[in-house]
């Protein structure tokens, strides 16, 4: 918001506040107004006279270290703020959502919640307008959050992408300007390739024949036993779809592919993939590499740690994955193991891949409970996460450790004693690196010699490009009611889909099964999820 909010309130009133502490077990119900109006905007200046404390939350990737052993990075925002931050830890990956959704039924919430994808959209809709999450709007201006602010008159949609249909604003995102329209891709290893003297394969019957010579040859690792995967993928866990490790995009050989929450768009209708016949042959098809041992068993059970120590083992183990990119894998391994290969062309010549969409709301990295209070010291805290120097750094590092910065945006990147890129999970010991709040526009951050990771990814765009579908949904926010019934019918669907699935990979059966698991998805509210989604995308257009 441009318009700035300025109602102040008299020092020793504020003073008075911040002696007390903001998020004592005694006062966590007196906290913001529940109901949906903003609370009233009191002017911030930091560093605050007195300290206060806060509780948080937080929300990390797999391996990275808890954020309260970050000591450089939350004493610099402590320096600046004079606000000291409690981290609790809710865990990772499915612990983390499953104490979240306990946390917000039970109204035992801490003051904020800060990370990547800290919250969905689904849950920004309903527990902002429940109350649960205050709304930010007014907080937003040059006052209390500056930084945003003007990334905001820089790029205008960041504001519309932030708001929920009621209008309010319940949580900041984690936001780069595009970079890469791919999440998933194809990753072949080629010292396999060499030793079984094959190409990498185009089609779905090139794809079954290099599974199928890697099954036959026992041990092309040399190891001495017989454990090669031919074949490996993520689907997903908890119900939902892993868009970067699973079949999202693997399927494209029927024509349909699989996004996250299970929709994909064809001729402006939303149409829900795994109820379409399309699915079905994907199921056929990959039940036939299944049934002759050529797909991973641990493809439906395995959390994102295990998947990664697979793919990064010094004894190369896996023949085909799906994953983020060639480099994610290959800089650990030390060594350049897997290559991409194209979208599969199936038997009548259909090849798609799924684009990657990422707007604003996509990940929401900091929300504010109605637990809290002077919820504007905390938006002024977040705020500091938006300078264009701590946003770079958060996602990419400390500069002159990771990064040095040169003149006019651009950096150069500083690489390990033995020349190897540093990871996510080294660097995680400075900084939330990904899962950070961050606000980053092209224009302001540019390398001044392109890593590893991106000349991957870029090749990767130039593979999968001409595949992407013209039409993208984007999950964007619905409206209280909406987003309460899809929540509902999307977590039953889920469910009921990933089980499914998984029966008909590894134990066939989709032919039998199909229209009483067609009729069951009507019960379970496919269709009321399709018109759901269609409103959604309607009101993009």
């Amino acid at each position: 918001m441009k318009k700035k909010v300025s109602s102040f309130i008299a020092l020793s009133m504020l003073a008075s506040v911040m002696m007390t502490g903001c998020s004592s077990d005694k006062d966590a119900g007196k906290g913001a107004d529940s109901s949906q109006k903003s609370p009233n905007v009191q002017s911030v200046e930091f560093p605050l006279k007195e300290k206060v404390k806060y509780s948080f939350v937080q929300s990390r990737s797999d391996g990275f270290k808890p954020y309260q052993t970050l000591t450089a990075w939350n004493e610099q925002y402590e320096k600046k703020s004079n606000v000291q931050i409690e981290w609790q830890d809710w865990g990772t990956g499915d612990a983390y959502k499953q104490k979240s959704k306990l946390a917000f039924a039970s109204g035992d919430l801490p003051d904020a919640l800060y990370g990547g994808f800290v919250i969905d959209g689904n849950e920004y809709t309903n527990y902002g307008s429940q109350g649960l999450l205050i709304p930010m709007e007014k907080m937003i201006n040059k006052d209390i959050m500056p930084n945003l602010t003007k990334l905001i008159e820089k790029n205008p949609d960041l504001l519309k992408q932030m708001t929920a249909p009621d209008g309010h604003v319940y949580g900041l995102p984690a936001y780069q300007e595009a970079t890469t329209n791919t999440n998933d891709t194809i990753l072949y290893n080629r010292l396999w390739l060499d030793k079984l003297g094959l190409k990498i394969p185009t089609t779905t019957d090139e794809f079954y024949e290099y599974l199928k010579a890697i099954k036959a040859s026992k041990d092309l690792n040399g190891n001495g036993k017989d454990d090669e995967i031919p074949f490996t993928f993520r689907f997903g866990t908890n119900g939902t779809v892993d868009k970067i490790n699973g079949i999202s995009s693997l399927i494209g050989f029927t024509g349909l592919v699989l996004p996250q929450n299970w929709v994909d768009v064809k001729d402006g209708k939303v149409i829900f993939v795994p109820g379409q016949p399309e699915y079905k042959e994907a199921m056929k098809y990959l039940n036939k590499l299944a049934s002759e041992g050529l797909i991973d068993k641990e493809a439906f059970t395995m959390d994102g740690s295990a998947y990664t120590a697979k793919l990064t083992s010094k004894v190369p183990s896996v023949g085909v994955a799906i994953g983020w990119s060639t480099a994610q894998f290959n800089t650990p391994i030390g060594s350049d193991v897997f290559v991409y290969g194209p979208p599969l062309k199936g038997p009548d010549g259909k090849q798609r891949w799924a684009k990657r969409v990422t707007p604003a709301n996509f990940n929401i990295a900091f929300a504010i409970t109605n637990k809290a209070k002077n919820p504007e010291i905390l938006l002024k805290w977040a705020d500091l996460h938006y300078d264009t120097d701590a946003s770079i750094q958060n996602l990419n590092g400390s500069y002159d450790k990771y990064l040095k910065k040169l003149d006019n945006g651009v950096f150069e990147e500083i690489l390990k004693p033995d020349g190897k890129q540093f990871t996510g999970v080294e660097k995680s010991v400075d900084s939330p690196v990904n899962f950070s709040l961050y606000a980053i526009l092209a224009q302001d951050f540019k390398w001044s010699k392109k890593s590893a990771a991106t000349i991957s990814k870029e090749e990767a765009e130039k593979i999968y490009g001409p595949y992407f579908q013209k039409e993208v949904y984007f999950n964007p926010f619905m409206d209280q009611k909406d987003s309460e019934r899809y929540t509902i019918v999307g977590n039953d669907i889920g469910q009921y889909v990933t089980k499914m699935t998984a029966k008909w990979i590894y134990s066939g059966g989709v032919e039998a099964d199909w229209n009483e698991y067609v009729n069951q998805l009507k019960k379970l509210g496919m269709d009321d999820f399709v018109k759901i989604d269609q409103k959604a995308y309607d009101r993009t257009k």
